[in-house]
């Protein structure tokens, strides 16, 4: 009972009272937020990139190879974020979250997500096949993109917590990864909204690469997605 008592405590007592919350210009991080009722609000962009079928990978698979697969789908998601100054805020198994703001943070989150589909298919595959030439496996994979305003706060407990994101970006953004992956880019239409024009239009043959799309994690939602793929040349 003492356990119970104690956990409903500090329960009942986190709830109560006013957060202090302010306004944020740049991506939150645990240095400058307290673990208590304390939040920053912010303008961003957030993008989920997330393997998809990693249930049957990891099912089928040794446990090494698996492994692999992971660091490699990560390692070029996270090269790609970080060269179109994306913030990464989180890895989650075979996914990883990142923050981008600025007025142009659409921009550059959906130019990271068709980057990521580049590079699935022009380096990572092709990595596996040659490491691996007998394996059948191929990577697929699943990019989610949407911006609204977020709140950033701690949570968890002191000694281990964590930052947590709460708004709709950060939510919606995540159920996007769960679509179809014959088409590795997801964005809602807010998103589409503030990208520019090189984003919509292949760079071969200045085609449309983007067309709409009902969204079974959010049907309500006016949602865009894309096969395409942006390289720096």
């Amino acid at each position: 009972m003492a356990f119970k008592e104690n956990l409903t405590n500090y329960v009942v007592n986190g709830l109560a009272g006013e957060w202090e919350i302010t306004a944020g210009t740049v991506v939150p991080h645990e240095g400058i937020l307290k673990v208590a009722k304390h939040g920053s609000r912010v303008q961003a962009t957030i993008l989920y990139a997330d393997l998809a079928d990693s249930t049957q990978l990891v099912d089928g698979s040794a446990d090494w190879f698996a492994a692999d697969v992971y660091k490699a789908f990560l390692l070029c998601a996270g090269q790609v974020i970080r060269s179109d100054a994306g913030e990464i805020v989180s890895y989650d198994g075979d996914r990883i979250m990142a923050v981008y703001m600025g007025d142009d943070r659409d921009s550059r989150a959906v130019r990271s997500a068709l980057t990521i589909n580049w590079a699935v298919r022009e380096i990572v595959r092709p990595a596996i096949q040659r490491r691996y030439p007998t394996s059948t496996y191929q990577l697929r994979h699943v990019v989610g993109v949407d911006r609204s305003q977020v709140l950033a706060t701690i949570g968890g407990i002191r000694g281990n917590n964590d930052l947590i994101w709460i708004g709709r970006a950060a939510n919606y953004a995540a159920k996007l990864c769960s679509e179809d992956d014959n088409w590795p880019t997801w964005i809602t239409g807010e998103v589409y909204d503030h990208i520019t024009d090189d984003l919509k239009y292949a760079i071969d043959t200045g085609s449309l690469i983007w067309e709409g799309a009902v969204s079974n994690a959010l049907p309500h939602m006016r949602v865009v997605r894309s096969s395409g793929w942006y390289f720096y040349t």
